[in-house]
């Protein structure tokens, strides 16, 4: 029997999660001799393959017609079928093929029942066992049952009842959230199956893409993803990164979780705009709010005036050479509000580039934020343009924001911005595209074992 030290479980929200996020790495544990176990957390009965079954219309998935008209526990056992098929194909044990008695239903996934469940299966196999299971972080589309069984592995390591858990990036969302450091905090670990493998994983594909109705097995999974599951084919890949809890981690881990960090900023895109000069815009009720650089007092003012909170950060800024505006209503309300960087040194934290744009016309935008209340009014954009259209002597103004900030993107374009390109501080990109706008002294910070150096 192998000891709790060398037991992993994997939670997988649903059947075929298991094999589309985890299954490299349920793999690598096989192979490693890891005492592997698969927890199956939600039914699946709420996909719309159900429907897709009893339609009547010919597939071109299969040779066939659908025409089985399943009850909900047939449709369930059909998944469930396809999900042991896939753990057997990559080696688990049938014995470690968990499906609990009171998992939840699908599409209704609590952040509570998912916690309950592990604690359920920590209980019974031991609470030193490594946990596994999704990231709650991959993006807007991410499932809502995803979503909640991430959070619930980190909630056990945010109160220590484990000190660590592995989570996975779903595949199909990668590309999407990789910039995301929300999502993806660190430069995750990439897994690529070996030949031995990619042939254990073409057979768990295998039982997912079944289509024999005497035996009750009907392509759930293929008819689902069908996209998914190709690309999964084609592409063999995984990512994952460690969620620790800070008191349980040795200054090792700290050290490469902070290495980690930079080697993802390093690599990180950032989505970069400029423009010349803009004509006078029409504020309508709003008024435009100016506080030159160094001006501390009139900010602490303009604070106790409109109700904003005073961050001693935001007084650094005005002393370090930066300004801020803003756009308010008569009463005093702040609707949107963002700062500019001229004449003097500017650190891109995203990116982890620093430069100084003393003997340079141009000038950084950043740090814009618009009341909940007020989004999607186009107030960011008239911000903007005010700004272009009132700051002096400055020829060219930049921005940048990151690529999974889709409302960002759509007001930086509307006010007039021109996309001059997605650039990383790898392969020197930025460096050039900072140099094309007169600023100087462009290094970059990175992290190697904890110590910092500038390049």
């Amino acid at each position: 029997m192998a000891s709790k030290s060398n037991r992993v479980l994997y939670f997988a929200p649903h059947q075929d999660d298991e094999l589309l996020t985890m299954g490299l790495d349920i793999c690598e544990s096989v192979k490693k001799r890891m005492d592997v176990h698969v927890i199956l957390c939600a039914d699946g009965s709420k996909s719309g393959v159900r429907n897709v079954l009893k339609n009547g219309k010919k597939c071109n998935k299969h040779e066939g017609t659908h025409c089985y008209d399943l009850t909900t526990e047939e449709f369930i056992r059909a998944r469930d079928r396809e999900f042991r098929g896939s753990c057997l194909a990559m080696g688990v044990k049938p014995e470690n093929i968990h499906i609990p008695e009171k998992r939840a239903v699908d599409g209704s996934v609590s952040v509570k029942q998912a916690e309950d469940i592990m604690m359920q299966y920590l209980q019974l196999l031991g609470k030193n066992s490594l946990v596994c299971t999704i990231s709650s972080g991959n993006g807007d589309k991410q499932h809502r049952d995803h979503k909640a069984v991430g959070k619930a592995a980190e909630n056990l390591v945010n109160r220590n009842v484990i000190p660590r858990c592995k989570v996975f990036v779903e595949p199909y969302h990668y590309h999407q959230i990789c910039d995301n450091a929300r999502g993806i905090p660190v430069d995750p670990y990439v897994l690529k199956a070996s030949p031995a493998t990619a042939e254990k994983l073409k057979k768990a594909i295998a039982s997912y893409s079944l289509w024999d109705p005497e035996q009750k097995r009907y392509a759930v999974g293929y008819h689902s993803v069908t996209v998914e599951f190709n690309d999964f084919l084609k592409e063999m890949k995984g990512w994952w990164f460690w969620k620790q809890n800070a008191s349980s981690m040795t200054r090792k881990d700290r050290l490469i979780a902070q290495h980690r960090k930079w080697r993802k900023l390093y690599k990180q895109k950032q989505l970069y705009y400029s423009m010349k000069s803009c004509p006078q815009p029409d504020l309508g009720a709003l008024h435009l709010i100016h506080i030159p650089v160094g001006k501390t007092e009139d900010y602490r003012v303009f604070c106790e005036t409109h109700a904003v909170d005073l961050r001693d950060k935001d007084l650094q800024r005005l002393r370090d050479g930066s300004s801020f505006w803003c756009l308010a209503q008569e009463d005093g309300t702040v609707v949107t509000s963002g700062w500019m960087a001229w004449k003097q040194h500017f650190y891109i934290g995203e990116t982890d580039f620093g430069f100084h744009t003393e003997k340079s016309g141009s000038a950084i935008l950043f740090d814009f934020n618009t009341k909940p209340e007020y989004r999607g009014n186009g107030y960011y954009g008239l911000l903007l343009r005010a700004i272009a259209a009132n700051a002096e002597d400055v020829q060219t103004f930049v921005i940048y924001t990151s690529p999974h900030n889709h409302a960002s993107d759509r007001g930086i374009r509307k006010a007039g911005f021109r996309f001059d390109g997605a650039m990383t501080a790898k392969g020197g990109s930025l460096r050039r595209y900072l140099r094309g706008h007169g600023f100087s002294r462009i290094y970059r910070k990175n992290q190697f074992w904890g110590l910092r150096v500038r390049s």
